[in-house]
């Protein structure tokens, strides 16, 4: 395996001529940053944990991540990244988070094989 700051390096080399989203995923808040031509533009919170949407989920994490999902590929439309990197999966105690946190990934995943993005997952630290 390479070393982490090689793979990383490979990418930046990448996205000097090009556009890409880093993402930190969460079942309730995403944070996402934006590159173009290796230059930072922009970054955000999709955030599902307000009250305003406690009080509108009342504990339906399903509609939650459905929710969540749709947010994060009308980010991915807006920005049409050439390359999707995201935290990959790290199994926990709490299966029900484990499996929200799985579609929200998915859905990335999925946006970039449907828009031939480089994809790549990055282990948390």
């Amino acid at each position: 395996m390479e070393p982490l700051f090689i793979i990383l390096k490979e990418v930046f080399i990448i996205a000097q001529k090009c556009r890409m989203i880093s993402i930190d995923s969460s079942s309730s808040k995403t944070g996402w940053t934006y590159f173009e031509d290796a230059i930072y533009k922009k970054s955000g919170v999709i955030d599902f944990d307000t009250n305003e949407c406690k009080k509108k989920y009342k504990g339906n994490s399903e509609k939650r991540i459905e929710d969540m999902c749709l947010a994060i590929i009308n980010l991915l439309k807006e920005y049409k990244p050439d390359i999707v990197v995201i935290e990959k999966l790290n199994v926990g105690r709490n299966m029900v988070a484990t499996r929200c946190l799985s579609k929200v990934i998915g859905v990335v995943y999925c946006y970039s094989i449907l828009n031939n993005c480089f994809y790549y997952e990055i282990q948390a630290s």
